[in-house]
């Protein structure tokens, strides 16, 4: 059907949001962000806004992003890839406390999650918390072990505490 057969704007603004995520697989940010944007206008769903914040993110509106994820995990709180991403913007733009709280929120909702394990231990890296960087990444990789970023971060924690046997045991 044509959008402007659609009477609902709930349903405009599903149409929309399903073209902005096609926009956003064919990777076309801005198409799949201004899209996003016009199904926002329909109706403010926090998927859209969530999706919207991702290609900002990708285009490095960082405020505008960030902005995006407060406003979805304030009508989500249980949604912790939204904290999780917003803890990641707060830490990119320097605000250690902010993302510190966004990603303690992510890991009460998942506590299982390797990468919000790993950002966790970034923050803790700079806070000179090698000890607690080291119980992070273990656990993170333990969920993960697939994954080698955390290999190698878990190795320059180690190379950092004078560890190099088991530094290096990682990076073989």
């Amino acid at each position: 059907r044509l959008l402007s057969e659609l009477t609902d704007p709930r349903m405009r603004a599903e149409a929309l949001g399903r073209l902005g995520m096609f926009y956003h697989a064919q990777h076309l940010p801005s198409a799949a962000e201004e899209t996003y944007g016009r199904a926002l206008a329909e109706a403010d769903e926090p998927e859209w806004r969530y999706l919207r914040a991702i290609t900002l993110m990708e285009r490095g509106e960082l405020a505008l992003a960030i902005q995006d994820y407060r406003l979805v995990t304030d009508k989500q709180p249980e949604n912790a890839a939204a904290w999780f991403r917003l803890g990641s913007g707060l830490l990119v733009e320097g605000d250690q406390q902010g993302a510190s709280k966004a990603l303690v929120e992510a890991q009460k909702r998942s506590p299982d999650s390797a990468i919000v394990l790993s950002a966790l231990s970034d923050l803790a890296v700079g806070d000179d918390e090698w000890g607690k960087a080291k119980e992070l990444l273990e656990r993170a990789r333990s969920l993960a072990p697939e994954a080698g970023q955390l290999s190698y971060k878990l190795a320059m924690v180690y190379r950092r505490l004078g560890d190099l046997e088991k530094a290096q045991s990682l990076l073989t």
